[in-house]
């Protein structure tokens, strides 16, 4: 048969309730089939496994029965995977069905729709490039573009300034995104607010306190430190705190 339909894959969106999901791609059996549940709270994407999270109805399958509807948050890619395997065997002087060989092509077709799709969520280099560079993986080193901006490199781990930088603050304040570490060097009890905990996901702070007044550091909007509370205080001369964001919240770690 002609193949017109180029979609492979399907996201839906999680609502806590609906657990029907439409296939919307061509299939010829249902083990072709692969469902996987995204969590962006965790941050996680989960193979599910067909009878203990799901079932098919129809054979070519039509939709994915959810036993447990996707909540929100989640979204559940409903997605078309071949096995790469010949299955038409060729005999010498043997009937030459085109059936038979239609059925091959159309599977190369599949295939190659299952490539395209997986490649065009893949990093790739725009199409001036011509000769981006090969490597061989080294430890304490990264992926970096070059001075030219026409290929890659590898770069030393430690030759990596972090983006974000050390400020020294006198008087109550605002914490930057930018910011790393945090001296609090005032000569009077002093405020630093920090930046919504959503805006800042997986940010991280150091405050260190060098004078003999309190340095209070103050949750933006309902976020909450620990989950318990809405400010902490360096007191001690010395006094240090290293927060992290988590996207919904501040947690300390020492």
């Amino acid at each position: 048969m002609a193949i017109s339909n180029q979609t492979v894959k399907t996201v839906y969106n999680g609502n806590g309730s609906t657990t029907t999901f439409p296939v919307t791609f061509d299939l010829v059996g249902n083990s072709e089939v692969e469902v996987y549940l995204y969590s962006s709270s965790a941050a996680t994407i989960t193979q599910q496994t067909i009878s203990t999270h799901y079932t098919l109805t129809g054979s070519p399958a039509t939709a994915v029965e959810m036993i447990t509807a996707p909540a929100v948050g989640e979204k559940l890619v409903v997605i078309r995977k071949n096995p790469l395997t010949q299955a038409v065997d060729y005999i010498g002087a043997g009937t030459f069905l085109a059936e038979d060989h239609e059925d091959g092509m159309d599977k190369i077709m599949r295939v190659v729709q299952e490539i395209n799709e997986r490649v065009s969520r893949s990093v790739s280099f725009s199409k001036q490039v011509e000769n981006p560079l090969e490597f061989v993986p080294e430890g304490g080193k990264i992926l970096a573009v070059n001075a030219d901006a026409d290929g890659i490199e590898l770069v030393d781990l430690s030759t990596v300034s972090n983006t974000q930088g050390m400020r020294t603050v006198t008087g109550s304040d605002s914490i930057l995104t930018t910011d790393y570490a945090i001296l609090a060097k005032a000569s009077a009890d002093i405020v630093l607010t920090l930046p919504l905990a959503a805006g800042a996901a997986y940010a991280e702070f150091t405050f260190t306190h060098i004078s003999n007044y309190q340095t209070m550091i103050l949750c933006s909007g309902s976020d909450q430190i620990n989950e318990e509370q809405t400010f902490i205080t360096l007191q001690n001369y010395g006094d240090s705190i290293r927060l992290k964001s988590s996207g919904s919240g501040w947690y300390i770690f020492r």
